[in-house]
């Protein structure tokens, strides 16, 4: 979802570029596809550097056997990580550097 945000793209229109996952998209196709969107966006210079830090988070996160989110921890963990940065970048684009 951040890389359709951030791109202004929606994934279905990104499969369509790609034969192999518009005709049998799964789970490992669909990270191999975000994670080519992702490194292409970087390269281009088209991400933040709150959102690169946000999507390669998720990436990595989509790997994990045992997310929990009931675990308060985990969340907060996982917001700190993601949302957090989001959120600064978004303040400091909004209003300038803290005063």
């Amino acid at each position: 979802m951040l890389l359709e945000i951030n791109s202004g793209r929606a994934v279905e229109q990104r499969r369509g570029d790609d034969q192999i996952t518009n005709i049998m998209p799964n789970d490992p196709l669909e990270l191999q596809l975000a994670e080519g969107w992702f490194k292409e966006e970087k390269s281009r210079g088209r991400l933040s550097c709150a959102f690169s830090q946000a999507i390669l988070t998720c990436l990595q996160e989509y790997l994990n056997p045992d997310p929990n989110f009931d675990d308060d921890r985990y969340c907060d963990a996982f917001k700190e990580k993601v949302l957090l940065p989001l959120e600064e970048e978004m303040e400091f684009l909004l209003y300038g550097p803290p005063k």
